[in-house]
């Protein structure tokens, strides 16, 4: 289910290893990459192991105090991207920071890399992820819920253009 707390575990450990795959991926291009503006520099990149374990646990943290991981505030993808999008800016600066202050020999164009990489991994998974619910609801794979609206004012109306609005959460409006 989307909104379950192991969906949530999931997309934490999920996440964490796509940072982890995406720092270690860019580690392993940067020898690769050399040109008229980009330093060239020896076969294999010196990266200490505590950035690999404090990259996705600062990333995933920021983006839990953001929630990213709150199903129910992200109901739309929209609100989802946005939550990420902000997340992912301040993860970005914050580690910044963080080699500025501790390891200043990493690669800048590494960390480029690996930040715009690690973003648009945490995107892209989340499409197919969203997509795969909505089929499964449009399937009848979940248990739809019925709502019953007491009164049928300004209030109630609105209630039941909002169920109608996101029929993908399996939820039915049956009448006032």
């Amino acid at each position: 289910r989307r909104f379950s707390t192991n969906f949530a575990i999931f997309s934490v450990i999920f996440d964490a290893l796509v940072i982890l795959g995406s720092l270690w991926i860019t580690v392993q291009i940067r020898p690769m990459l050399s040109g008229r503006f980009i330093k060239t520099i020896g076969p294999v990149v010196a990266m200490p192991l505590a950035v690999y374990i404090l990259f996705p646990l600062l990333w995933v943290a920021i983006m839990a105090v953001f929630s990213v991981y709150d199903g129910q505030k992200n109901l739309r993808i929209v609100d989802e991207f946005t939550s990420l999008t902000a997340s992912s800016f301040l993860a970005v600066i914050t580690l910044a920071g963080v080699l500025y202050f501790s390891y200043r020999e990493v690669s800048r164009l590494l960390f480029v890399l690996f930040s715009t990489s690690a973003y648009l991994l945490l995107l892209i998974w989340r499409v197919p992820a969203r997509l795969l619910y909505w089929a499964r609801g449009q399937n009848g794979h979940f248990h739809t819920q019925r709502v019953l609206v007491l009164g049928a004012g300004p209030v109630g109306k609105d209630i039941e253009t909002r169920v109608n609005l996101h029929r993908h959460l399996s939820v039915r409006f049956v009448g006032y």
